[in-house]
């Protein structure tokens, strides 16, 4: 950092900016390797994701389905209706 006597100085203004691109430098390489870290994580997920879980089966049929459809009667009742108040 730069303290306020060598505000003025050539010298401790350039040490200051080298100390803090060190700094970005060393933020910025830090901040790659948890992007790439977490790509990784993401894409191992992904492909844990796919993977096929299908299974497959023998079915033994023994007859064929026949549907039936049985009688239905019509209701010949309306419902009853009570009107609500507000």
């Amino acid at each position: 950092m730069m303290n306020y006597e060598g505000a003025c100085s050539e010298n401790s203004e350039h040490s200051e900016y080298s100390d803090y691109s060190e700094l970005f430098r060393l933020m910025m390489k830090t901040m790659k390797r948890y992007i790439a870290l977490w790509g990784c994580l993401l894409a191992i997920t992904a492909a844990m994701a796919q993977t096929d879980t299908t299974l497959n089966r023998n079915v033994t049929v023994e007859r064929e389905f026949q549907p039936v459809v049985q009688s239905a009667g019509k209701i010949n009742q309306k419902p009853v209706i009570t009107e609500t108040t507000l």
